[in-house]
């Protein structure tokens, strides 16, 4: 079984089949296929996943189109791929939390050696200071005494830019086991962002760690992202296009704040983010839960935000528990209904919760697919 993985401030990448597992709603789900010259004689279940490091940022979020390794001849297994990005915040993958995506299979080959990443050729930023800003991608060129891999950017006339990491060494022989994966770290705190006025380069920074005979990584916590169904007390379902399955998360002593934001998920069809403590058979239990929304500013009354969503005519009505507003000096009466853009952050373990809005301008963020 091989296993991707994307690492925040690092950003791991789960090398097959990273996109699936994303949380996009739209676009189709990943397939493999490929004509290999190589040992390819059978196929391993790969699982994804995405990791990331404390960093600077508040916010980056990226969009992924596909994800595939090529090998020496130009075939290559296509990990994940989806018509429309799906948005992955960065930021939201520290601590040792790995974004969970999804199982695909590609043909055993000794000869893979490159990764190639189609992202939205822009990067949505919230800085330490709660700037936001658009930036634009661009390759990585490591210092000399860096341990960082170089990565080059190709950028079309379209909305899409095309990252390859060439892999130094045979990375067919870790990815021809039972088991493996292959974690691509994309190090945010080392990553170049070069900001001029209202122009922004963002480069990240890239090293590969790959594994073999490892179903999925042993010293993190894995994330899922999904819409909330049959909600019980106790439980409830994880539901997303792309995982193939639906995964159960049980949490234990509940309280009136976790119940009021998983009925506010389910009715208003929201994905939340559960953190699991332990994942087995398709089973979570769940340490952290957490819903990011986006969306234009409305109103704010009695703990209950308002927001647009991108069409500007659904609204939303989200739960706050004792909100903090960024940057600070804010308050509602900042913000201007139907033309203020903000991203509400709830958080909740299993005793309570915490908001946080940002006023983020007209940054692209995570929920955008929904």
């Amino acid at each position: 079984m091989k296993n991707t993985i994307l690492r925040k401030g690092s950003v791991a990448v789960a090398v097959l089949g990273i996109g699936a597992l994303l949380s996009a709603c739209g676009g189709g789900g990943g397939s493999s296929s490929a004509s290999s010259s190589g040992s390819g004689s059978g196929f391993t279940t790969t699982s994804a996943y995405i990791q990331d490091d404390a960093s600077k940022f508040t916010n980056v979020t990226v969009g992924i189109y596909s994800m595939s390794i090529a090998n020496r001849d130009g075939s290559a297994c296509i990990l994940f791929s989806s018509s429309t990005p799906v948005y992955i915040n960065l930021a939201h993958l520290s601590g040792g939390i790995a974004q969970y995506m999804r199982e695909t299979a590609c043909p055993s080959d000794s000869a893979y050696n490159r990764l190639d990443i189609v992202l939205a050729n822009t990067v949505g930023v919230i800085t330490d200071t709660y700037s936001s800003t658009m930036c634009s991608l661009a390759s990585y060129i490591p210092s000399a005494t860096s341990s960082f891999m170089s990565n080059t950017v190709n950028c079309g006339s379209g909305s899409s830019c095309t990252l390859t990491l060439d892999m130094t060494g045979n990375i067919g022989a870790a990815l021809s086991g039972t088991n493996s994966y292959v974690d691509i770290d994309f190090d945010l705190g080392n990553s170049h962002t070069a900001i001029s006025g209202n122009n922004c380069l963002f480069s990240f920074a890239t090293t590969p760690i790959i594994m073999k005979n490892e179903k999925r990584p042993s010293n993190v916590m894995l994330r899922i992202r999904g819409y909330v169904s049959n909600l019980s007390t106790t439980a409830f379902n994880i539901v997303n296009n792309h995982y193939h399955h639906s995964y159960t998360v049980v949490y234990s002593s509940p309280n009136p704040s976790v119940s009021n934001l998983l009925q506010s998920a389910s009715s208003n069809n929201l994905k939340v983010a559960v953190v699991c403590s332990s994942f087995t058979n398709h089973i979570c239990s769940a340490s952290l839960i957490t819903q990011a929304v986006g969306g234009v500013y409305n109103n704010y009354t009695n703990g209950y935000l308002k927001l647009a969503k991108k069409d500007k005519t659904t609204l939303v009505t989200i739960p706050l528990f004792n909100p903090t507003i960024y940057p600070t000096s804010s308050t509602w009466s900042s913000f201007t209904s139907g033309s203020s853009h903000l991203l509400d952050v709830n958080k909740c373990n299993v005793s309570s919760c915490t908001s946080h809005v940002y006023f983020t301008g007209s940054v692209r963020l995570e929920d955008d697919n929904d």
